[in-house]
């Protein structure tokens, strides 16, 4: 599986989950200062799954605003520790779940999955 991770995904996090063997792009080192639309854009065309801990993608997948890419993995976090955003996202990318034509909210107790707009159930 293919990621790019949004440029509020922890340095820490992607070099993490580099060390793990994932494949992962990162905004900050290749796209700086791009805005939502273009990221989501450029994974959409490098068929990769999009890391954000940016709520508006949300909104923005179901008013239709963006290009989707290969799958977007949501994160929620209420601690402002960045540890503790790290640890969330280096362990649920390591439980292994099939991302790819999900949009996924993951939480510190949960995970929730639905398909993207226009992908089918049973994919």
């Amino acid at each position: 599986m293919r990621f790019l991770a949004d440029e509020n995904i922890p340095s820490k996090a992607v070099e993490a989950l580099r060390a793990a063997g994932h494949d992962i792009e990162s905004v900050v080192e290749s796209h700086k200062g791009l805005g939502d639309v273009d990221v989501a854009a450029i994974a959409a065309r490098n068929g990769r799954t999009l890391l954000t801990f940016d709520q508006d993608f949300g909104e923005m997948v179901a008013m239709g605003r963006v290009t989707l890419p290969a799958g977007i993995v949501l994160f929620r976090v209420r601690a402002s520790d960045s540890g503790d955003a790290v640890s969330l996202v280096v362990d649920a990318i390591a439980a292994g779940n099939d991302w790819e034509g999900r949009f996924t909210v993951v939480e510190h107790d949960r995970i929730r999955t639905a398909p993207l707009p226009g992908m089918r159930e049973d994919g």
